[in-house]
């Protein structure tokens, strides 16, 4: 792979699923599965995209706990100094998505 090239992860949205292992020694076990959008494996692909797929899985609590501080910041900010000039967050602000982002990680 030339160094022009990236291995990129599994496009989202993820999913997590619970299944039953096709293996008749887990019979009766149900197994959990992160799928994309077409219901197939993310950790079942090829080896650079599994690779990359994994890395991101590694990076996932950094990332949550850069989405909340982000977030909090954001709040901060606004509140300190945009609600005086606007009611409402602009619609570019990233909150929203960061709320979301962080519900689906906590389950909140």
């Amino acid at each position: 792979m030339s160094k022009t090239e990236t291995v990129k992860h599994t496009r989202g949205p993820w999913r997590i699923v619970q299944c039953l292992p096709p293996a008749p020694e887990y019979y009766g076990q149900t197994v959990t599965v992160i799928v994309d959008a077409n219901n197939r494996n993310v950790l079942n692909r090829d080896l650079l995209e599994e690779a990359a797929n994994a890395r991101l899985l590694a990076a996932a609590p950094e990332l949550l706990e850069a989405c909340e501080a982000a977030l909090a910041r954001l709040e901060e900010d606004y509140e300190t100094h945009l609600a005086l000039c606007a009611p409402e967050p602009a619609d570019d602000l990233p909150m929203p998505q960061l709320r979301a982002a962080i519900a689906k990680a906590t389950k909140h």
